[in-house]
């Protein structure tokens, strides 16, 4: 399974993470996906700050920050990346060319947060273009595909998510016992054959 990620230079990351996030995408067969952002990051919409709770939330709204596409989504969008100078719209138009694709084929990956370092605006794009141009990229490439601003309410909610369930402390303990009891097992079994060897030579 093929994943590409186009993420904007104000995202930080390390290689482990990166890594993972692409990991997390494949396992679970993502169609479009983003990472989770750091608590401490700037960010436009609460939706996409890293819930522990989760290790993915299955959602109809990817920015257009850190989009991961699937071959056959990236094949299916790549048509809107024109569309839009500053990329505005562009994160409500994707889920709904890949409606057919299901409800769990969209995810915020919370296992593998970024940090997005620089305010919403602050980069160069809105210094020489302004918030106007974005809102009216966003209008445009919206009304292109049959959608208004109430398109956006997709980017407050989640439909379900994947949790790391911890087993229950007896449960812990007894795999504890019996991962010791088996390693000492192990271990006497290879001096037994040790010894064995040493008798025969």
């Amino acid at each position: 399974m093929t994943i590409s990620e186009l993420p904007d230079d104000d995202l930080v990351a390390d290689t482990a993470t990166i890594d993972r996030m692409f990991a997390f995408a494949r396992a679970y067969q993502l169609a479009l996906a983003q990472p989770a952002l750091t608590r401490n990051s700037y960010y436009t919409w609460p939706l996409l700050l890293q819930d522990a709770r989760y290790q993915l939330r299955y959602t109809r709204f990817v920015e257009v920050m850190a989009p991961m596409f699937d071959r056959d989504a990236l094949r299916t969008c790549l048509p809107t990346f024109t569309e839009s100078t500053s990329g505005w719209g562009l994160d409500s138009v994707w889920p709904r060319l890949l409606a057919d694709r299901g409800e769990q084929a969209m995810a915020i990956i919370d296992a593998t947060a970024v940090y997005h370092s620089r305010p919403v605006g602050g980069g160069e794009l809105y210094k020489s273009t302004g918030f106007k141009a974005a809102l009216a990229d966003e209008d445009r490439v919206m009304a292109k595909y049959g959608l208004d601003r109430r398109a956006r309410v997709e980017a407050r909610y989640f439909s379900s998510g994947v949790r790391q369930v911890p087993l229950p402390l007896w449960r812990r303990l007894r795999d504890r016992i019996s991962r010791a009891i088996r390693v000492a097992n192990y271990r006497r079994l290879e001096q037994r054959a040790h010894n064995r060897m040493q008798d025969e030579g």
